[in-house]
């Protein structure tokens, strides 16, 4: 998203200065919304909440590929950035809650590992993406991302909620 958002935005000719405010927007709802989401996580477990971040980053990751006015844009950063903040906070606590203490800090150096590769990998192959068929076009590949997340996610064994009990 770091790549392709302002790509997209130069693409519809936004003004430079609505550029960082459009971006900066995807951290504004993680801001406001970071307690309550981890509360979600612990009164409905991390799978569910994830399998919803997951389908939230779906949907705006397409509807970035229609969407043509600012506010819809300005919608779209708002939900969609902070389905992937929840979706990562949510994705380090089960890991936290589902491996033990031994194997933890193992699996948690997986996971980081993984982060920072996809961070690496992908930022160029969407970059290359929308140059070769528009920015616009560079969402599928997110949305692609994200029905790989939700794959993953629906295969990851469940755990009882904190409340559950």
């Amino acid at each position: 998203m770091g790549v392709i958002f302002p790509l997209l935005l130069l693409q519809l000719a936004v003004p430079v200065h609505l550029l960082g405010v459009l971006v900066g927007l995807a951290a504004l709802g993680p801001l406001l919304l970071s307690i309550p989401a981890g509360m979600l996580c612990d009164r409905y477990g991390d799978r569910p909440v994830l399998i919803a971040c997951a389908l939230v980053a779906l949907v705006t990751s397409l509807l970035y590929v229609v969407a043509q006015s600012l506010w819809a844009l300005a919608l779209l950063q708002l939900v969609g950035g902070t389905a992937r903040s929840t979706a990562w906070m949510a994705a380090q606590s089960y890991v936290s809650r589902v491996v033990t203490t031994a194997e933890r800090a193992a699996r948690m150096g997986q996971f980081t590992f993984a982060a920072n590769l996809s961070m690496l990998v992908t930022p160029p192959l969407l970059g290359m993406w929308a140059a070769s068929y528009g920015a616009s076009s560079a969402f599928f590949g997110m949305a692609l991302w994200c029905l790989v997340l939700l794959a993953v996610v629906l295969r990851l064994p469940r755990y009882p909620s904190l409340n559950a009990v």
